[in-house]
């Protein structure tokens, strides 16, 4: 039984924190940690429709972009991949 579906929205957003803006000139800075998180519309409601109890699945495409570590921290719980079609 599912209580709701969720088409489309579902990607990844990068966080990285850094010390302040506008940061000075450089080539480059180093940021630690860089954060993969759930990311997009469709993620952001079937994320919250999970957090009230509601039983969830998701539908959308998979690109050929190159697998990210899974997002979130530790014990984080959400929407479970039961499969891909």
């Amino acid at each position: 039984m599912v209580d709701l579906v969720v088409v489309g929205g579902l990607g990844v957003d990068v966080r990285v924190r850094v010390p302040a803006l506008p940061l000075p000139a450089a080539d480059s800075h180093t940021v630690e940690p860089i954060e993969l998180r759930i990311g997009n519309t469709g993620a952001g409601v079937a994320l919250a429709a999970t957090a009230v109890g509601l039983r969830v699945r998701v539908v959308d495409t998979l690109g050929a972009d190159p697998r990210p570590s899974p997002p979130g921290p530790a014990g984080q719980t959400g929407p479970s991949v039961g499969s891909i079609l």
